[in-house]
């Protein structure tokens, strides 16, 4: 992701595709820039969205549930304290005191590892120090200029491509079965699903590109459900409440499975989140997506409308 001042660009390394627009005047907020870009970029760079933002105390305050002075603050070396909006981590950022730059940020990732299960884990500390900002730096012209990598296209133009994993075990094999609670406790067996194409989305709240792809996974429950597909966000070792806060905060509406003790992720092979699955009607896996990208939307739909003829 990046922007030469004139265009803003997302380009996918995965299927070497890349997606071009016209940079919006002056500084902007994310609904502003394609459907996309807005979705990616707060996960891929959020320092990125802050810097470009007309309002980035409103970006800021989106991914936080609270910013305060933090105690390690004192005169010449202001510091806040930003916990997550999922409360995941905490980070303290100092600031500096003449330009108001982040010159060091110290997250606490103790909670992100507590809710994945690894009570193990004492203490998973980040510092980042920011020791070669300048705001007066001379710069070339052609200093943020962009070209397509060779044999990239621009993603308008890449029609019937699928970003499939071809590696993945699983592909062209039964689905392994699950039987998995709901939100509301009811459980849902995949078993039960024969006959249907189904999408399967692991994912969790602590993770950027799973928040990042689960309003196209959204918009392809709203989009294909009343023509069969059924499709179920299945999270990994989550309690329900923090999952429906989640949904509620994001404005998500999509069936959403809990996979409490990582049983199922397990079976389908899931070593990396978030990862999609597409079975086809007859149970067997026929697409396999790990990661997010610009892309995903129109290849997940391109591939459900192939399954669901």
């Amino acid at each position: 992701f990046g922007s030469t001042g004139r265009k803003v660009y997302a380009w996918s390394e995965h299927n070497n595709a890349y997606i071009e627009t016209d940079c919006p005047p002056g500084r902007f907020v994310l609904k502003e820039l394609p459907a996309d870009h807005a979705q990616a970029l707060p996960a891929q760079n959020p320092s990125l969205v802050l810097a470009i933002s007309r309002d980035p105390e409103a970006e800021l305050r989106r991914w936080a549930s609270d910013i305060s002075v933090a105690s390690d603050s004192a005169p010449g070396q202001p510091a806040l304290r930003v916990v997550a909006a999922d409360r995941s981590s905490v980070a303290t950022v100092f600031l500096d005191p003449q330009s108001w730059l982040i010159r060091r940020v110290v997250a606490d990732y103790k909670l992100l590892f507590a809710s994945m299960g690894r009570d193990d884990i004492s203490s998973a500390v980040l510092a980042i120090d920011y020791t070669l900002i300048r705001t007066d730096a001379p710069l070339a012209d052609d200093a943020f200029e962009w070209s397509p990598p060779p044999g990239a296209r621009e993603l308008a133009a890449v029609s019937g491509e699928q970003n499939r994993d071809q590696q993945s075990p699983l592909t062209g094999r039964p689905a392994p079965d699950f039987a998995l609670k709901d939100l509301d406790g009811r459980v849902v067996r995949l078993a039960d699903l024969r006959g249907s194409v189904v999408l399967l989305d692991f994912w969790a709240t602590w993770c950027p590109p799973c928040r990042a792809s689960l309003p196209g996974i959204a918009a392809i429950h709203k989009e294909k459900s009343p023509a069969g597909l059924k499709v179920f966000a299945i999270n990994l070792r989550e309690d329900k409440e923090k999952i429906a806060q989640f949904l509620r905060e994001n404005k998500l509406d999509l069936p959403v499975l809990m996979d409490e003790d990582g049983a199922a992720a397990g079976a389908y092979g899931i070593t990396a989140i978030p990862a999609t699955v597409l079975i086809g009607k007859d149970g067997v896996v026929r697409t396999v997506i790990v990661g997010f990208e610009p892309s995903m939307k129109q290849t997940l739909s391109r591939v459900v409308e192939e399954l669901m003829k």
